[in-house]
């Protein structure tokens, strides 16, 4: 019984200790996919739907309206991160004291 306990302890530390950095391979993949998600709204404004846009103003309008909602969706996601970043730290750190 204790073996079988044991074996299960040791097999969660295991788990514990691979899950530990998830957000060191999960960040930058999402934020590689917000850059490519950016790239294409660009391109998709300047180059696919120029013809809906019947004066240059309007396009620059638009183009500059998408990078503020763009950078404001870069800041937020930068602060979410910092966030979680700082309460994994604080947790960590109790979970080392007790």
């Amino acid at each position: 019984m204790t073996l079988k306990i044991n074996q299960k302890i040791d097999r969660l530390d295991t788990m514990q200790n691979l899950f530990k950095y998830w957000h060191v391979v999960h960040s930058p993949f999402a934020l590689i996919m917000l850059v490519i998600m950016l790239i294409h709204v660009a391109v998709t404004i300047v180059f696919g739907y120029r013809w809906i846009f019947l004066n240059m103003e309007l396009l620059i309008e638009n183009i500059l309206i998408y990078s503020l909602v763009a950078i404001l969706c870069i800041v937020v996601v930068i602060i979410y991160l910092r966030k979680k970043s700082k309460a994994s730290k604080n947790c960590g750190g109790k979970n080392q004291k007790s």
